[in-house]
């Protein structure tokens, strides 16, 4: 099987049930930086220390789980029942990474700076790209008609919030365990 259709060559592509978009629509822009998102967490795992690598079950699952997003925003309003959905769980399970992270670390008292070792400064690479994704994801949705959005796309929205906090929690856990402090936001310096 070919890889290529050509059926792109023109600015198309294709969706779940066959209906044909733009590629620069809102749905496909939330869908492709879903991709981007995915691929930085890829990235991530191919260069995880050993220090991180009791989380790689939980960012290889996140890669699942962006995948299923990504179906069911690309699938919405289509004749295809059998979408993945992200569920409360897969949330709830990135809170409680977040909390178990949380506990071993320093109390939070002010804004920080992103970066510190390289692992910490690629996963707040990757949490400003989770933003990005979710900012794309919300604008499309305002495109879906009133109600439109129903409860799988709101776990959606829900989950990608969340990954974002993990990726923040995961950037600070990555400073701790090399040993690097938090390095503040002074706003004097700001100026």
């Amino acid at each position: 099987m070919a890889i290529y259709t050509r059926q792109g060559d023109f600015g198309e592509t294709g969706l779940p049930g066959g209906e044909r978009i733009r590629k620069n629509c809102p749905r496909t822009e939330a869908c492709g930086t879903l991709d981007e998102m995915n691929a930085s967490i890829g990235l991530l795992l191919s260069q995880l220390p050993d220090s991180l690598e009791p989380q790689r079950p939980l960012l290889t699952q996140v890669q699942s789980d962006l995948y299923s997003a990504a179906c069911h925003l690309a699938g919405t309003h289509t004749k295809v029942k059998t979408l993945p959905v992200i569920s409360d769980t897969q949330t709830e399970t990135l809170e409680k990474a977040i909390d178990t992270m949380t506990a071993t670390m320093p109390e939070l008292q002010n804004f920080i700076l992103p970066g510190g070792c390289q692992t910490a400064a690629h996963i707040h690479m990757s949490r400003t790209l989770c933003r990005r994704t979710e900012r794309r994801i919300v604008n499309f949705l305002e495109t879906l008609p009133e109600g439109g959005i129903g409860e799988p796309l709101y776990v959606i929205t829900c989950y990608m919030n969340r990954l974002s906090d993990y990726l923040f929690t995961l950037a600070r856990y990555a400073n701790h365990v090399a040993g690097i402090d938090d390095s503040p936001w002074n706003a004097e310096h700001a100026s």
